[in-house]
This record gives C-alpha cells, structure tokens and sequence, in this order.
C-alpha cells in the first residue's frame, strides 16, 4: 500500500531515500526529495543557472544542483558553497 503525501501529487513510496522527482503544479516547478531524516519540497530551478533541481544529486541530507554544484539543507542551505535564495519545507 502507498503512501500518498499531501499536497506532493505523488506516493511517498514513489521517492526512495537519497532520490528526488520534480513535481509540477501550476506554472511552478518543485523539486521533492527524500532524505534520511525524512522528505521535503523546495523550488524547482536553481537560482544560479536555472537548472532544474530534479536533475540534482541527494546525498544524504543534502541536495546539490548539477549545473551549479550549489547545495542545500534540509530546511536551510547547507552553506557549503555558493548562497542561493531557495527555500525548502520538510514533509
């Protein structure tokens, strides 16, 4: 049996740990991952290039832009290389 998340459009079950999926609603693109201490959303593109976070790498508690290399946090940047204006939200 999945488990549906609100507000995501996809199964939890959908995400394994250490993997991301963009989800779209509306006009706005979001990137969903799962981490060891759990999920989150955050805005779909880097504000660095405009890649799309999707494409990124999860390791661990962190996801890292492909284009950039910028890397984010959980809920806050991880502050390990450039400072970007994306915000996340833990599920």
């Amino acid at each position: 049996m999945k488990t549906q998340s609100p507000g995501f459009g996809c199964a939890m079950d959908d995400i394994e740990e250490e993997d991301v999926m963009q989800f779209d609603l509306g006009v706005k693109a979001y990137a969903v991952y799962h981490t060891p201490s759990g999920y989150y959303a955050t805005e779909g593109l880097c504000t660095h290039e405009q890649a799309a976070l999707s494409d990124g790498l999860v390791m661990g508690e962190q996801i890292e832009c492909q284009i950039s290399y910028s890397k984010w946090q959980g809920q806050a940047r991880a502050g390990k290389t450039r400072p970007s204006d994306i915000s996340s939200k833990k599920r």
